[in-house]
Formats: C-alpha cells, structure tokens, sequence
C-alpha cells in the first residue's frame, strides 16, 4: 500500500508541472500506519541516493493519530469495533484467551517498554522522513543565502521548506490516546518541524468535522494557507 502510496505521488507530481505541493491527510493508526511505512520506503531511497529523492511530502494533516500501541489500546479498539451485544458477549466471553495470547506474545517477543516497542518503531518512522526532510530543508536556506549574501542562515529563502505538521485530535477519545499525539507533537518540534494542533474536547474518535465542521474546516484552511 504504500509503495502504490508514493506511485500515486509520483504520478500527481509528473502531471502538473508547476510542482503542485503534496499533501497527506490520514485517520487513525490505519493511516499513520501506511504513512510510516512510506517514510520508511522514502528515507531508504534517499539514503542510497544520497540525496533527497523525486518523491516530495510537503505536509500532514494527521486526524485522530498517532496512537500508542499498548494492551489497553488494542482492548478498546476491540470494545469500540464490536459495538453490537452479540459481538460484546463473545468478546468478554474470549478476553481469557486473547488475555493469554498477548501474555505469550510478550514472554516471546518482550514486553512493550523494550527496545522494540512496536509505538517506538512507528513513532520513529514518522520521524525520520522529518528529521530527512528538515535537514534538506536548512541545507538549501544556507545554500540560497550563501548565494545571495555570502552568510547568514536564511530559512525562509529556500524553496524548499521544512515539513508542516496540522494534528487534530480529540481528549475524549476513546480509541487514540491523546497523550500519544501531544507526544509526536513534541517530538516533531524538536525534529524541527512546523506543527499545528487543533483539540477538541467531546469530540469522538475521527468524528471532529461532524462534531465542529466549521472549526475543522478553518483549521485545515488555515494550515494549507499557511504553506
């Protein structure tokens, strides 16, 4: 899915010539999972390139993610997922046996909080393509001003600027912690990103354009603009 992800950018980017900018809007951690992955696939290809590859993400618009992957996460989804009695009854009736299951996955694969915390993994792809995208960002703003004045920094001179970040996320949601979103957030900034955060306090798990549809609509508006 996300190689087919970046085929479609590439494809987007080879019709307009004027280099329209890309931007990514995802939901949830089915989303943010797919969006990883293409920061995976375009961190790789960067690398081996040694240099910044055709395929450009220009910002992200994240709704309702990212969220930890932790037992009380994966228990939730199930519960908010299987929302009819039947489902319910048979869900309380396997908790046993799914309590079991997630008890040998950690005696075989180690617990959450080891090096391989499967949120750390997710959260580190999304900041890699950041911490790539930056980087090519602050080294074309020394490189135009360089040329223009011979010194100096010059961040906004560069055509090429760093990735922006427009996270809405709900405090009553019961499917993303948003503690989980405040933390990317940090962690975007401290990678050097551009972020923006829209919260919404009853707002249910990606339903934030039902619940304020003016208010999102104003902020994705303003974000764009902004780019």
């Amino acid at each position: 899915f996300a190689r087919n992800l970046k085929e479609r950018i590439q494809n987007v980017q080879k019709e307009h010539r004027e280099k329209k900018k890309v931007v990514i809007a995802l939901f949830s951690n089915g989303g943010g999972m797919l969006y990883a992955e293409l920061c995976k696939i375009l961190v790789e290809e960067s690398e081996e390139r040694k240099e910044q590859g055709e395929v450009q993400v220009h910002g992200i618009i994240a709704d309702s993610a990212p969220g930890s992957f932790t037992l009380k996460a994966g228990a939730s989804f199930l519960w908010e997922t299987f929302r009819h009695p039947v489902l319910r009854m048979l869900l309380v009736l396997l908790s046993p046996v799914l309590l079991m299951l997630a008890c040998c996955h950690y005696l075989l694969c180690g617990h959450w909080l080891s090096s391989r915390n499967p949120t750390r993994v997710y959260f580190e792809k999304w900041l890699a393509y950041s911490r790539l995208r930056n980087t090519h960002a602050h080294a074309h703003a020394c490189t135009d001003t360089n040329r223009a004045t011979g010194k100096g920094d010059g961040g906004e001179t560069s055509s090429i600027r760093k990735l922006p970040f427009l996270f809405l996320y709900s405090q009553s949601d019961t499917l993303i912690d948003f503690r989980a979103v405040e933390l990317m957030q940090s962690q975007q900034k401290e990678a050097g990103s551009r972020v923006i955060a829209h919260t919404w306090v009853n707002s249910a798990h990606v339903q934030h354009l039902r619940t304020d549809r003016e208010g999102y609509i104003q902020a994705v508006r303003g974000f764009l603009e902004g780019m």
